[in-house]
């Protein structure tokens, strides 16, 4: 079988070794605008040393190579993982087999950009690995396997993207020798379920209206990729990397959601969310630099002051 490769490293390294292994690998193509010099440089030596052909394009020159290389070579399949440009349909069909995306998520529900993000941050219980059949639109083609992993409660967006990365190999193992039966690939529903990127309103906790379960969410599923989630104190932004509940059987009623009800450089920073529930926080990132929460207690942070939804700071509203 001969491979083409599109993807983006260093996340895509264990499928590339995995094909690489199997010698079906016959070329590698990479969008060239998310590489530093050096990564580039690097890259490109490693591949050289695999006497392996890899082409650096453009989002604007993507297609046309794909093109130019698909029509002069003959190629099984291509196999997508993690690519921002959409494939010109004329080019999806001139491998035998078509393309093959690796999506890091489940289909109708996480369907569409940055899917770790989104099933950590609604707190789902599992996600899949879905390997599908490329269309003329994003992530609607047909499902050829689906690997499945729980997802635990405090799994920050790092260590979910890690396990994921180690499923590939197992996804791809199982989808190279179904690709050739049309009757393996099942045809998906819903197709109008799409989640868009996260943008800078999705990574701001609202103090007001979200509990110290789904703050806790946001920040783990911000961590790292967006430098945690955000939120602001005196006017000032804040990005919280990990925070944790704190059992509190008696709910702190009349306090305000993101009041700060301890802070100490010993036991840390603890704020008040809502219901009064309690939540600690163990690690942030300010102008002073990455700190844990005893370290920020102990810049000066007072009692009664609040982290806010809104970089002004807003009249206390009591629950």
């Amino acid at each position: 079988m001969r491979i083409v490769f599109l993807g983006e490293f260093p996340i895509s390294f264990p499928v590339f070794l995995h094909l690489m292994k199997q010698e079906k690998l016959i070329a590698v193509f990479l969008e060239e605008e998310i590489y530093s010099k050096s990564l580039k440089k690097t890259l490109k030596q490693q591949f050289e040393q695999q006497k392996l052909p890899c082409y650096f394009e453009t989002k604007n020159t993507l297609n046309n190579s794909l093109q130019l290389f698909l029509s002069k070579n003959e190629v099984d399949v291509v196999i997508v993982n993690f690519c921002s440009v959409k494939i010109e349909k004329s080019i999806l069909n001139l491998p035998i087999y078509g393309f093959l995306n690796i999506h890091p998520g489940k289909f109708p529900d996480n369907r569409g950009a940055d899917p770790i993000f989104w099933t950590i941050k609604n707190n789902e219980k599992s996600t899949k690995v879905t390997i599908h059949k490329m269309d003329a639109t994003f992530d609607t083609g047909p499902i050829l396997v689906e690997q499945t992993t729980p997802v635990y409660f405090g799994e920050t967006w790092g260590m979910l993207h890690s396990k994921i990365g180690l499923l590939l190999v197992q996804a791809i193992q199982k989808a190279l020798p179904l690709l050739s039966n049309p009757q393996n690939y099942t045809l998906q529903t819903n197709l109008e379920i799409y989640t868009k990127k996260p943008n800078s309103k999705n990574l701001v906790i609202d103090w007001e209206q979200m509990t110290s379960d789904s703050i806790e969410c946001l920040v783990n599923a911000c961590n790292p990729k967006y430098g945690g989630a955000i939120t602001y104190y005196q006017g000032g932004e804040i990005q919280l990397l990990e925070v944790s509940p704190v059992d509190n059987p008696t709910p702190l009623f009349g306090k305000t959601p993101g009041e700060v009800i301890y802070a100490n450089p010993k036991e840390g920073v603890y704020v008040c969310c809502k219901y009064g529930q309690l939540l600690r926080v163990n690690i942030l990132k300010s102008d002073a630099g990455i700190l844990t929460g005893n370290k920020y207690a102990n810049i000066g942070i007072q009692t009664g002051h609040c982290f806010t939804t809104q970089q002004y700071i807003k009249q206390a509203i009591q629950i």
